[in-house]
């Protein structure tokens, strides 16, 4: 019960990172107001792009987790302090319209997390057992008990003399390992505990917001929408389904990309569409991109085609040139790396896990 407590603590801290990472970039936005939820997405992807700059030379240098752990560990609480500093006055302004809004609508907020937590529930006592989902665990599981960075092979335990591409950039398990590594959660709680119910309410998260952009100022409409969406997460039984993902593989990164990056980016479009000059919308869905890449290879062509999908015909209806830009720019970093594993494929460079 203890370690189980320490999990679930675990959650609420994730969600304190998130918000402090994502102030840092959304509190510098004043003319279109300073957000909770906003920051909360937007900081999960903060957070994997500061990771990827910690990890990358570590990683490189065939250095110990321990050692990536300490760096993270310093960077973020330099960060979350600057983020509290600079951003207090914003953070109680923030609260006080969290408070007022919870006194407005009791009966919404009682709804709504009676549901996310009827979901939190059903999910957390799930079990998966997929090839996928053993290599995420085994992943984090290898690294922390190995105290190296992407080096055995997760699924045998032997030793590689080269960093599989198709991992190298996709950090978001070595993030896990750092934490598990930190806190003492065991990986495979971790994943299963931590990781999948913080999926779970980011989700929810981006539902609500989104409901309140099709819905602004009807409460009951946004309950309804929140309602049938968590409804229709259990009622999909193919594979090929953002849902069938959340339900059972919701700590995994294709899981991650379905249902809170792909999710977050039509929200963002919906914003682009009510005023196409909001600048932090562009930044926002830039960031989102950039962030994704370390969630899973599937991002690289995912993410172009997503975004092909909603800004184009954006574009089109607005004939504004900062449109096709933002689309270009947030595409970048995906075609790059799709670019780069395409090379690695024809064999044209390698990164060796040990000095040569």
């Amino acid at each position: 019960m203890i370690k189980l407590a320490i999990a679930l603590l675990m959650v609420f801290v994730n969600f304190i990172m998130f918000f402090l990472y994502g102030s840092l970039i959304t509190g510098r936005f004043k003319k279109t107001g300073f957000s909770a939820t906003i920051s909360i997405i937007t900081g999960f992807f903060v957070l994997l792009i500061v990771f990827d700059l910690c990890c990358f030379p570590v990683m490189l240098k065939w250095r110990p987790l321990s050692l990536l752990s300490g760096i993270w560990l310093a960077v973020t609480l330099g960060l979350c302090a600057v983020s509290v500093v600079v951003n207090r006055r914003l953070f109680a302004e923030c609260f006080k319209r969290i408070g007022r809004f919870i006194a407005d609508h009791p009966y919404f907020t009682a709804a709504v997390a009676l549901l996310v937590l009827a979901q939190l529930v059903i999910i957390g006592l799930s079990y998966d057992f997929t090839l996928d989902a053993s290599y995420y665990v085994a992943r984090v599981t290898t690294d922390v008990t190995t105290n190296t960075i992407n080096i055995y092979d997760p699924y045998t335990g032997e030793w590689t003399d080269h960093f599989e591409f198709r991992y190298f950039f996709s950090t978001y398990p070595t993030l896990c390992a750092v934490i598990a590594y930190l806190t003492g959660i065991h990986p495979l709680t971790f994943m299963k505990v931590v990781m999948s119910l913080t999926t779970v309410i980011l989700f929810n998260l981006l539902m609500f917001m989104t409901g309140r952009e099709l819905f602004s100022g009807e409460v009951q409409k946004q309950l309804a929408f929140m309602f049938f969406v968590g409804l229709m997460l259990f009622f999909f039984s193919s594979i090929y389904t953002p849902a069938q993902f959340l339900v059972t593989r919701s700590y995994e990164g294709k899981a991650i990309l379905g249902n809170v990056v792909l999710p977050f980016i039509l929200y963002l479009t919906l914003l682009i569409y009510k005023d196409v000059r909001r600048t932090d919308s562009y930044v926002y869905l830039f960031i989102t991109c950039l962030g994704a890449t370390a969630l899973s290879n599937s991002a690289n062509m995912l993410l172009p085609a997503m975004l092909f999908c909603t800004l184009l015909p954006a574009f089109i209806k607005f004939r504004a040139r900062r449109i096709l830009v933002s689309a270009c720019l947030s595409a970048a970093p995906c075609i790059i790396l799709l670019l780069l594993y395409v090379a690695y494929v024809k064999g044209m460079f390698v990164f060796y896990t040990y000095p040569r």
